[in-house]
C-alpha cells in the first residue's frame, strides 16, 4: 500500500474537552511534587517466564531507586496509575519494595491513590510539578497541563510524542533504563523547562488537527 499521502493525526486524547482540565496552581505547595507512573512491564523479547519476571523485577527495582532518590532530595512523590486493570499490583509491589527500604508512604511524602477516570487522573496530575512515566496517557495529559515530562518508553510513540513538544532528549527505553541518566535528565529538565509556551501551542495545534480528522471522517 502506498501511504505517502496518508495523513497522520495526534492521539485522540488531545481533543478532550477543555472544561475537564483543572487549573494549575502550585504556589501553596511546601515542596515540589513528582508524579511517578508505573506499569506492569514485562520485556516482550525475554525468552521465557523466568526472564520476563527478572525483567519486571529489574524495572521495579530501578523505579524504587529513583523514587528513593526523590525522597532523599526533598521531593514529594505522587504515584500515578495509567491502567485501572493492570497497574494496581505494580503499585503494591513498588510500595512493598520501598517499605522494605524503610520508606513509609505518609511520613516520606509519598501519595498513592486510585484513579478510575480521566477526571480523577487529571486531578492528581495537576498536583504535580514534573511527571516521569511509562504510561502514554500519563504523559499526554501532563503535557496538556503544561507539565514537564520524562518518558520511560516502551514504544516509539512515546519518543515521537515528546519530540513534538521539544522534549525528545528526555526519553529512555524501559528495557534499558539507566537511573543515573534518569536523574541527570530530571535535574536538567527542571532547570530548563521554565515557562515555555510550547506545550500550550502544541496542544492547540493538535486539537485543530483532530478537528480536521473528525471532519474528514
Amino acid at each position: 500500500f502506498d501511504t505517502g499521502k496518508d495523513p497522520v493525526f495526534p492521539d485522540l486524547a488531545f481533543s478532550l474537552p477543555t472544561h475537564i482540565f483543572p487549573a494549575c496552581t502550585n504556589h501553596e505547595r511546601r515542596r515540589r511534587v513528582v508524579g511517578v507512573g508505573v506499569m506492569n512491564h514485562f520485556d516482550a523479547h525475554a525468552p521465557g517466564q523466568h526472564d520476563r519476571q527478572a525483567a519486571y523485577d529489574a524495572y521495579l527495582e530501578k523505579m524504587s531507586d529513583f523514587t528513593a532518590w526523590l525522597i532523599d532530595h526533598g521531593y514529594g512523590v505522587r504515584i500515578l496509575q495509567g491502567d485501572v486493570k493492570h497497574d494496581g499490583p505494580v503499585r503494591r509491589d513498588l510500595r512493598a519494595r520501598l517499605e522494605k527500604r524503610g520508606f513509609r508512604y505518609d511520613p516520606a511524602g509519598i501519595v498513592d491513590e486510585d484513579s478510575a477516570s480521566v477526571e480523577e487522573l487529571l486531578a492528581q496530575l495537576v498536583l504535580t510539578d514534573v511527571v516521569v512515566s511509562p504510561r502514554f496517557h500519563n504523559l499526554i495529559l501532563a503535557l496538556m497541563l503544561s507539565k514537564p515530562a520524562i518518558s520511560i518508553s516502551y514504544d516509539p510513540k512515546h519518543d515521537a510524542l515528546l519530540e513534538g513538544f521539544g522534549l525528545g532528549k528526555y526519553c529512555q527505553p524501559i528495557d534499558n533504563l539507566n537511573i543515573d541518566r534518569l536523574i541527570h535528565q530530571f535535574i536538567e529538565l527542571e532547570r530548563n523547562f521554565g515557562k515555555s509556551p510550547l506545550p500550550r501551542q502544541r496542544t492547540a495545534e493538535y486539537r485543530n488537527l483532530l478537528d480536521e480528522q473528525y471532519r474528514l471522517v
